[in-house]
């Protein structure tokens, strides 16, 4: 985190984790986790993939089940 503090929902679970400014995450690659400014100041942070991020899934939380909906390709979608 950059500036400011986000949410974070991880997975399908309920609750959510306050990340603030200075606060760094490190987690594997089937992490699916959810972050969203539920304030009125702007929030800044910075997503670093190594190695590079060549495919983004979304999903939508349906109860306490993750299901896929859109996938997006580097190079062709963003």
């Amino acid at each position: 985190m950059v500036r400011g503090t986000l949410s974070e929902a991880v997975g399908a679970r309920e609750g959510a984790t306050g990340l603030t400014a200075g606060r760094v995450r490190y987690f594997g690659p089937h992490r699916v986790h959810r972050v969203t400014n539920r304030g009125v100041e702007p929030a800044v942070s910075v997503h670093v993939y190594t190695p590079r991020l060549t495919v983004m899934h979304t999903y939508r939380v349906e109860g306490r089940v993750l299901v896929r909906i859109g996938t997006e390709r580097a190079g062709v979608d963003w």
